[in-house]
């Protein structure tokens, strides 16, 4: 595939994707905002694509969304805070120009109970982790934030021994 990355909102409505895999082509142009009407989308792959821009607001109306990978993309701007309304279990977006901050991770309404992976490294994230990031994400296994702007110290809250929770990788 080459060229812009186009879906009619009537064909988003009507069909019934669990997956979509756009990475590694030859797409451009950012993410449609009609993915977000793909209700039955439970998995989202973008990574090393020729996509950019803005990641849309509307994919937190994705319900059933547990996998969004988009490393190595063109993605810049704000992470959106509406993910944190996904049931992700899984999200990769490192090597981009994402900006703000990450205090929506497990904020309230935020369905991240299950995410086990969380790679936003080499990006252009500010700000601190939430103090109490750790009790938000009980699921989290890895955890990538490295090469950021990121500032202050690790929330005491992280697990001191591998033991006292499924946290195996931070970085």
């Amino acid at each position: 595939f080459c060229g812009p990355f186009e879906l009619a909102a009537d064909t988003a409505l009507a069909v019934g994707w669990t997956i979509v895999d756009v990475a590694s082509n030859g797409l451009t142009g950012p993410l449609p905002t009609e993915l977000g009407l793909v209700s039955s989308l439970q998995a989202l792959h973008a990574e090393g694509s020729g996509l950019g821009g803005a990641i849309p607001t509307e994919l937190g109306q994705l319900t059933a969304l547990e996998v969004f990978t988009g490393g190595y993309s063109g993605f810049s701007g704000a992470l959106p805070t509406e993910l944190a309304l996904c049931p992700l279990a899984d999200l990769q977006l490192r090597g981009n120009r994402l900006s703000g901050n990450v205090s929506w991770l497990g904020g309230p309404g935020a369905h991240n109970a299950s995410l086990a992976v969380l790679d936003l490294g080499e990006n252009l994230l500010t700000g601190t982790l939430p103090a109490r990031v750790a009790d938000s994400l009980p699921a989290l296994e890895e955890l990538y934030l490295d090469a950021n702007l990121l500032t202050g110290v690790l929330p005491g809250t992280l697990p001191a021994s591998p033991e006292e929770s499924a946290l195996a990788s931070i970085d």
